[in-house]
């Protein structure tokens, strides 16, 4: 509804009303040190992590709890139905084999992936060459090359066994998926699990004729078959891999440092009583749906948690700095420096002003220069002209921004994004000469003088910028 109260607005402004990108929204919360001191001395009553869900940057994830509450009880309570896994050698291995085997399966898609990058790679795939095969259709499979293009597909003769379609396998089993025939399936280059070492001999005019259609040659197919079933006899876990140094020359250091990884996982998992479990599979898939419902329930947790809130980092990086600086104590208990800082409000950091004050930097000085050093932290103008100041001034002027410029430092060491550039914005010395002859109780004529010199060189050397 667009209310008009005298003339109604031009079609363009109409349709940019109408029509236009609506204003985002954002948060204009910012969590400060002396915020952070203020609710500190409160002990408990209210803290700043009760400011933080109150903002509207949280107002999203606030509204989503209940949700998650209730997600986080059905996962519990899922995971207590759990069964617990029983070894027939005793005392299970599983939780110690399960992570074992997942950052093997991790660390050999990796590099897979480098190896079917590789032109020597793809020049391995060829007739005879014997593959491992997964995917969801296709999970875990010994198979055979018997033709392919890298940017297409390849034809693979696989030991399949019947699995229901309407079940996706999802897990990567450490055994090999056993069959007593094979079939003939086409797959994308990244199904291409693992390459193997062992070439069989195929006689691809029996697997195809002349046009290139499939031909069922039973007898052909039976005798691959048993090929493959042999190989998995002897290898329950896959054939071992193609060298990857001295046959496909693939000598990068990260893909050396990675492949010296999954041998020492590989020589860990070989050590484990696991590996010559013949319910491996089963155990594994049933570890692997625990570990799942682990999973949920730690994401769940950690999304009703105070951790997961928006400006909870920047709010421990702001603890870490005032720990540093001495302004509260390891257990967040307020000492002296944090109570005088948390009684400056009005200045632009509390930060610079409290440091003047513990570093004596305005011991030495007359009153009316501690009234213009710190109008440095409160005057919010432009101003690009260097003031008229005393000698004592000067330095003090010297010494704050040395204290700012360690305090920057400080900041971006404990995470905080500031450049000593940014922080030093909180010093505007454009009108401490003003305030000094002000301070001094010059005569009002004599002070307006002085504010108007000191806007006519401001505005001259504004006028002589190019």
């Amino acid at each position: 509804i667009i209310v008009c109260w005298n003339e109604v607005p031009e079609s363009a402004d109409l349709n940019r009303m109408i029509l236009g990108k609506a204003t985002k929204l954002e948060s204009q919360f910012r969590i400060t040190y002396n915020m952070i001191l203020n609710l500190l001395r409160t002990q408990g009553e209210f803290r700043v992590e009760d400011m933080i869900k109150r903002s509207f940057s949280e107002f999203s994830s606030q509204r989503l709890l209940p949700e998650q509450q209730q997600l986080l009880t059905k996962a519990r309570e899922q995971l207590d139905k759990v069964d617990a896994i029983s070894c027939i050698f005793g005392d299970p291995d599983i939780q110690n084999y399960y992570p074992l085997h997942a950052r093997s399966v991790e660390l050999e898609a990796r590099l897979q992936l480098t190896i079917l990058s590789s032109r020597s790679g793809q020049q391995a795939l060829t007739l005879g060459r014997v593959v491992i095969v997964h995917s969801q259709e296709f999970p875990n499979l010994l198979g055979v090359i018997l033709r392919g293009d890298p940017a297409k597909q390849y034809q693979v003769f696989v030991l399949a066994p019947e699995y229901n379609s309407s079940k996706p396998v999802a897990v990567r089993m450490p055994l090999l998926s056993r069959a007593v025939s094979g079939k003939l399936i086409d797959i994308p280059l990244a199904s291409i699990a693992r390459i193997c070492k062992q070439k069989l001999k195929v006689d691809l005019s029996r697997f195809f004729d002349d046009r290139g259609r499939p031909v069922n040659d039973k007898i052909a197919k039976n005798t691959l078959s048993q090929q493959l079933v042999a190989l998995l006899d002897e290898f329950p876990y896959g054939p071992g891999e193609i060298d990857q140094q001295r046959e496909l020359k693939l000598m990068d250091l990260d893909f050396v440092e990675q492949y010296s990884q999954f041998r020492q996982l590989q020589a860990q998992m070989s050590q484990s009583k696991c590996s010559s479990c013949p319910k491996l599979s089963e155990q594994y898939e049933q570890m692997d749906h625990q570990q799942k419902l682990i999973d949920t329930v730690s994401s769940l947790a950690f999304a009703l948690s105070e951790e997961n809130l928006q400006l909870m980092p920047e709010f421990q990086q702001r603890l870490t700095v005032l720990e540093r600086l001495q302004y509260i104590s390891p257990d967040k208990t307020v000492l002296i420096k944090g109570r005088v800082a948390r009684e400056i409000n009005t200045c632009s950091s509390e930060l610079i002003a409290c440091e003047l004050v513990f570093e004596n930097v305005l011991t030495h000085l007359h009153p009316a220069e501690i009234i213009a050093l710190m109008s440095c932290l409160v005057f919010q103008e432009k101003s690009t002209v260097e003031p008229q100041l005393t000698g004592p001034l000067e330095q003090a002027k010297d010494h704050m921004i040395a204290i700012a410029t360690g305090l920057a430092n400080l900041q971006y060491e404990c995470g905080l994004p500031i450049s000593v550039k940014e922080f030093l914005k909180n010093i505007n010395l454009g009108l401490a000469e003003a305030v000094y002859e002000w301070a001094r109780q010059m005569v009002f004529e004599c002070f307006s003088f002085c504010c108007a010199s000191t806007h006519a060189r401001t505005r001259a050397h504004a006028n002589a910028r190019p």
